[in-house]
This record gives structure tokens, C-alpha cells and sequence, in this order.
């Protein structure tokens, strides 16, 4: 089995989330991905990411500042516009000719509230999520949490049926269900991801009814992972029982 960490080369075409819109303010914020540093910064009101290396002397630029909508670098001062050229040489005066120097620009969009780079061109867009332009769903954030684990496994949990009753053995996972039932799966037409649909049986401990006997503790529950590379998945939970 071949492990995929998180500097492997083939990330480097696929998107990735790297931060809540709103949590980047008015100074440069550095990030480490794929084993490449990024700067993020917004210009005018802009998102925008740049590789966190000045052309000039391979400053990072993390380090500058923001000035007049553009991007300083911290070591001799040069300026970039938003779209990465250069604006501004103090050491060359008002009327020079700017050299031809320019940012590296990644991809980026945002969506769903986060901002998404891929460092070269991406196979695939980002995963469709329908729930998230339904108005009459509540959208709440969970915090972020370290874990000493690359994603490739972190996203092999998460899409791993057979560790509940074990690991999960205190919440929903129950003794009575360690058999993986059949399931069914189907890959998307892209090629890109697949959806899989996987019924089982849980401990619900959420049901207010189960206190008082109406219903057992022990319902079915259908399960759907959307699912696309490399590191993205939604999860859809549903209990017949009750709704």
C-alpha cells in the first residue's frame, strides 16, 4: 500500500480548504501546504494568495505588510498589486521602469464560507454541497482540532464504517451491529469521487423517547458519504424512526 502524506506531489492539483473567509483580517497570514508556504492577504477587500517568497531576495513576504491595497515585502520594501506584479521599488524612485518580476499566483475561490487553494491546476472542482444554499438549514461551525495524522488517514476514518462499535462504543456505536452490512456504491461521472449508502443500526441516545419507552434505543439509520478527492466528504445522516 502506498501511503499518501501530506507533501505528496498529487495533492498539488486538487483544492483545498485553508481557512474560514472571515478569520483573515487586514494582515498577511502565512500557510504551509503541500509542503509550500502561502501568503494570504486581502487587497482591497479581496482574498487573495500569493507563494510566500519575494522574487527580489526570497523574503517571505508573510513577514511585510499591507500598504495602499498592495502587499510590501518586509526586506527592501518592494510593492505588489493584487494580481502579483510589481507596483512600487522605493529604492528606484517615483519615474523607474518596475522590473518584470511577478507573484506566484495558486488557484483559489471560495466557497462554502472557506477560501480554497490548489497550488497547480485542479483535475476537479470542489464537492457540491446542497445543504449549504438551503436557507432553512442552520450552518454552525466546529472548531478546529490538531490531530497527529495525516489527512489520508484522517479522511480514512471518517469514511470507515467498521471501527463504531469499538471506537464509538460510548455514543452510537453498539455491539449489536459489528457485521458491515452490504452496501452499495456508486462513482461519480467524473471519475473524481463516489457516493456511498451504508444502513445500520446505532444506539440513540439523542431520542427523547427512548427514556420513556416509545422508542427503542437501539434504530436504524441510513447513512451517505459524497465523497470527493482528495480530502473532502459530506455526510448525510437519517433515522426513519424518527425523521
Amino acid at each position: 500500500m502506498t501511503s499518501l502524506t501530506n507533501v505528496s506531489t498529487q495533492l498539488r492539483r486538487a483544492w483545498h480548504p485553508v481557512g474560514r473567509v472571515e478569520s483573515f483580517g487586514e494582515s498577511p497570514t502565512r500557510i504551509d501546504l503541500v509542503g509550500e508556504a502561502f501568503v494570504v492577504v486581502r487587497l482591497n477587500g479581496t482574498l487573495r494568495a500569493f507563494l510566500d517568497v519575494c522574487p527580489h531576495r526570497n523574503a517571505r513576504l508573510s513577514d511585510g505588510l499591507i500598504t495602499e491595497g498592495c502587499l510590501r515585502c518586509p526586506y527592501h520594501g518592494w510593492e505588489f498589486d493584487a494580481e502579483g506584479a510589481v507596483a512600487h521599488v522605493p529604492a528606484l524612485g517615483s519615474d523607474a521602469t518596475l522590473p518584470p518580476a511577478r507573484l506566484t499566483v495558486p488557484f483559489t475561490q471560495e466557497r462554502f464560507g472557506l477560501l480554497w487553494i490548489a497550488p497547480e491546476e485542479p483535475v476537479t472542482d470542489i464537492l457540491h454541497i446542497p445543504e449549504w444554499d438551503d436557507e432553512t438549514l442552520t450552518k454552525v461551525w466546529m472548531p478546529p482540532i490538531d490531530i497527529d495524522a495525516a489527512a489520508a488517514q484522517a479522511i480514512d476514518n471518517f469514511l470507515d464504517f467498521s471501527h463504531f462499535p469499538y471506537v464509538h462504543a460510548g455514543t452510537f456505536g453498539t455491539d449489536k451491529d459489528r457485521l458491515v452490512k452490504e452496501y452499495t456504491t456508486e462513482r461519480t461521472a467524473d471519475g473524481w469521487g463516489f457516493v456511498v449508502q451504508y444502513p445500520h443500526v446505532i444506539e440513540n441516545h439523542e431520542d427523547p423517547l427512548v427514556a420513556t419507552g416509545e422508542h427503542p434505543l437501539v434504530q436504524d439509520r441510513l447513512m451517505r458519504y459524497d465523497y470527493r478527492v482528495p480530502f473532502t466528504a459530506n455526510l448525510r445522516l437519517e433515522i426513519p424512526l424518527t425523521g
